[in-house]
């Protein structure tokens, strides 16, 4: 580091890494380094800095937006210089990168083990899992973005710094502004990914991609429990899509796919049910039982569960539509269509409602919204489940109503704050 030692600490973090990037370096073509840099006091201070090893399919431009004292670039440079970079960070205290000033900085490594980033991860959305690393700063080394507007003759304007780095780089530091000043290091792994992996009351089915590795390869681990029954089970890939027979929807499941000949740990699965709190990855979905639609109901309504008696006309519509919509635009969620507000089992009686709810969502929804629709018998009434999945292309709209959110057991339009920020990340 700026005083000459490398505590020991951040050596083996930055062996791990070299070690990692050998290990998978004919997988690697360019190295995305993605940074923002600040002019302060005459010395030049990191914002943020990203650096990611590229397989052969990415096309990267590069970018460089140079406002004087303040500098944001996308710029491709060859893998190896991964290497390098990080050696001259860890021992020299210096940030080099091509075309950009070189920065002085003293920090260490905010761990001494490397996170491993699922390949759903929705923060740097990679798309394939990977090993993190997070350098971050010493007190004083530890750049601000500009608050004021950037304005520049031949260089596009922008708000801010924030705006800016939104742009090229595509974090957002208002939200993430923990990494403010970091240096942020992803090695993903591109050996092989899980793609979808669907839950049902008696199988469940996972289907992955191989890439770097033949299907017959990878092996994955499986365990899966739901009170006193569990099921732990390898999953060979003879082809890729599997189906495990497991006789009952998990509470909780778990799923790791491992290299067969080194064990190393290429993604995985953790899930719980997300009407119990947490979110599921959008790649994951769960086809509830019964028995498990009679626990939504004792539970009542909430941020994650709407009773409706059924899907009637005018402003009954018009409520069941809001809801729909305020599910895709927050986490998702499950509407029960015959269920009173006082979680009475009312049942329905049209036939194929599904059909005409699905006609009434692509006639009312902008952009569509697809969930997915199953009928369950309850004390002998039928009854409609509807499951919304947090969208991927947020906001959605109820044409001519306005932009839904969910908050706590109700329906609300969007503030202007809100709809600003599903502009932004899709910006």
């Amino acid at each position: 580091m700026l005083n000459g030692k490398v505590p020991d600490g951040d050596r083996t973090v930055m062996n791990e890494i070299l070690s990692i990037f050998k290990r998978r370096e004919a997988s690697y073509d360019k190295l995305l380094i993605q940074t923002a840099l600040v002019k302060e006091d005459d010395n030049w201070k990191n914002v943020f800095t990203k650096l990611v090893p590229l397989s052969k399919e990415y096309a990267v431009e590069d970018k460089v937006l140079d406002y004087g004292g303040f500098r944001v670039a996308s710029i491709k440079a060859d893998a190896s210089d991964l290497c390098t970079i990080i050696e001259q960070l860890v021992r020299e205290g210096r940030l080099q990168i091509k075309g950009c000033p070189e920065v002085l900085f003293d920090g260490n490594f905010a761990e001494r083990k490397g996170t491993y980033i699922p390949s759903y991860d929705d923060v740097f959305e990679l798309g394939w899992p990977a090993n993190f690393y997070n350098f971050s700063p010493a007190t004083g080394f530890q750049g601000r973005f500009p608050r004021d507007p950037l304005l520049v003759v031949e260089k596009p304007s922008f708000p801010d710094g924030s705006t800016a780095i939104k742009s090229i780089i595509e974090i957002d530091l208002t939200r993430r502004d923990a990494y403010i000043g970091h240096i942020l290091i992803l090695l993903p792994n591109y050996r092989a990914k899980i793609v979808e992996l669907r839950i049902g009351p008696k199988e469940s089915t996972i289907e992955v991609l191989p890439k770097e590795v033949a299907k017959q390869d990878i092996i994955g681990k499986l365990y899966c429990a739901r009170e006193q029954e569990t099921v732990i089970e390898d999953v060979l890939f003879s082809d890729e899509r599997q189906v495990v027979h497991t006789g009952f929807v998990p509470h909780s499941l778990y799923f790791y796919l491992l290299n067969r000949e080194d064990g190393e740990l290429i993604d995985e699965r953790e899930i719980s049910f997300w009407w119990l709190g947490r979110p599921l990855p959008k790649d994951v979905t769960i086809e509830i039982a019964g028995e498990d639609v009679q626990q939504l109901i004792t539970r009542g309504e909430s941020d994650k569960v709407e009773f409706k008696t059924r899907v009637g006309k005018d402003r009954e519509l018009d409520e069941f539509i809001e809801s729909v919509v305020a599910f895709a635009n927050s986490s998702g969620g499950v509407i029960l269509v015959g269920i009173d507000d006082n979680a009475n089992i009312v049942g329905i009686t049209e036939e194929k409602l599904d059909d005409r709810v699905s006609k009434i969502l692509r006639s009312h929804c902008d952009p569509p919204i697809q969930p997915e629709m199953s009928i369950h018998s309850l004390d002998d009434k039928r009854i409609l489940m509807i499951q919304v999945k947090e969208g991927s292309n947020k906001p959605y709209m109820f044409r001519d109503k306005g932009i839904y959110v969910r908050a706590g057991a109700t329906d609300r339009i969007a503030t202007r704050a809100e709809v600003d920020e599903f502009y932004k990340k899709r910006a």
